[in-house]
């Protein structure tokens, strides 16, 4: 076919006209149509031209009205929203260099900004995190519940919220030092037992814990030794008062805290010898 075809003409007039409507889409599906047919066409290939002309006309008119639209972004410091509306355009218009750099600049501020946030929510944390501790037990853990179920995963917040239990603990403990250094080992259980549900693993707490129980183990060894050797010295003066009855009770008592006791087992044979004795003399 010529170069001058009255079917490739018409299609080309056809395509102007939706190009004056802005009807891109139809004008490039007229493009298509004829590319197929006449590949090699000149005149197809200028209406390709004139195409992309108008429609990268139209795209910097959009993007220039959208730039000017993002300026009270820019004012508010909106960095974010700007990169949600500026996105799209690349698509359309990639090469576009103010796109581009407008594009870049709010990226680097919004980076910026997210870094002074997190900067100052650390500090705002910290200063209410260390108030809270000292003054309202109940508000202190509700922040530490809400802030590990706001920000999972957060190397932060999870340093922080720990930083702050063990201070807690730490707190605790300084404030029951007359405490922990008695020998009310029920209570100074009890008191260790609540603190192991704020940090289980807190170093003090299990150092103390460890100390509590060597300290109990050492308390009631002595005071076994000790009432042992109370016990014994009331047998044996019960032996010499020949109160056999009595002998025997007090030497099962030491028996049942010390079953090795030679001493005891050899008493209480001798007392039950000898109140055996006498009920066979009474008969």
């Amino acid at each position: 076919m010529s170069e001058n075809d009255p079917y490739i003409k018409q299609l080309a007039i056809k395509a102007d006209s939706f190009l004056a409507e802005r009807n891109y889409k139809k004008a490039y599906e007229i493009y298509q149509l004829l590319a197929e047919k006449f590949p090699m066409s000149r005149e197809v290939f200028k209406i390709k031209e004139k195409i992309d002309k108008e429609v990268q006309k139209e795209n910097e008119i959009k993007i220039n009205l959208k730039l000017k639209e993002l300026k009270i972004f820019w004012k508010e410091k909106n960095y974010e929203q700007i990169i949600r509306q500026l996105k799209p355009y690349l698509v359309i218009a990639k090469n576009n260099k103010e796109l581009n750099d407008q594009y870049l600049k709010a990226q680097i501020k919004y980076k910026e900004q997210i870094e002074t946030n997190q900067k100052n929510f650390k500090k705002e944390q910290i200063k209410k995190l260390s108030i809270l501790v000292k003054t309202d037990e109940k508000a202190f853990f509700m922040e530490l519940y809400q802030l590990e179920k706001n920000n999972p995963g957060n190397k932060f917040i999870k340093n922080l919220v720990s930083d702050f239990r063990n201070q807690y603990i730490h707190d605790k403990l300084n404030k029951n030092k007359e405490l922990f250094e008695s020998e009310k080992f029920d209570v100074i259980e009890k008191v260790i037992e609540n603190l192991k549900t704020v940090n289980k693993r807190n170093a003090r707490l299990l150092e103390l814990e460890r100390e509590v129980k060597n300290r109990k183990f050492i308390s009631q060894t002595t005071m076994k030794d000790e009432s042992i050797y109370e016990g014994m010295t009331n047998l044996r003066t019960l032996i010499k008062l020949r109160k056999y009855s009595k002998a025997m009770k007090a030497a099962k008592e030491i028996i049942r805290a010390d079953n090795k006791n030679k001493e005891a087992l050899k008493i209480l044979k001798i007392a039950e010898k000898d109140m055996k004795n006498k009920s066979e003399n009474k008969q």
